[in-house]
């Protein structure tokens, strides 16, 4: 399970780095994906989340990877209003 989500954030960050690529370091997505607290906190939680599978339990290793999910519950949507923000102008 912790490699199949560290592949989908891996995924997410190469899709996010060709996108502001494609659209130059001062576009708007760019302006948007700045980096933020959950973007910050992913990472770490599923390091952690690997920690504790091997040295404390597999149960408490979840409980970071729950974490993580349901930080993410709740839609990023930035990306979103820099877009209808740039349509708007």
């Amino acid at each position: 399970m912790a490699s199949t989500l560290r592949v989908c954030a891996l995924a997410y960050f190469v899709l996010q780095g060709c996108l502001v690529r494609h659209q130059g370091p001062h576009g708007p997505l760019a302006k948007a994906i700045a980096p933020d607290a959950k973007g910050q906190a992913s990472p770490l939680l599923y390091v952690l989340g690997i920690a504790a599978t091997w040295f404390i339990t597999p149960w408490a290793g979840l409980a970071f990877f729950v974490a993580v999910a349901l930080m993410w519950l709740t839609p990023d949507r930035r990306i979103e209003n820099a877009m209808s923000k740039r349509s708007d102008g």
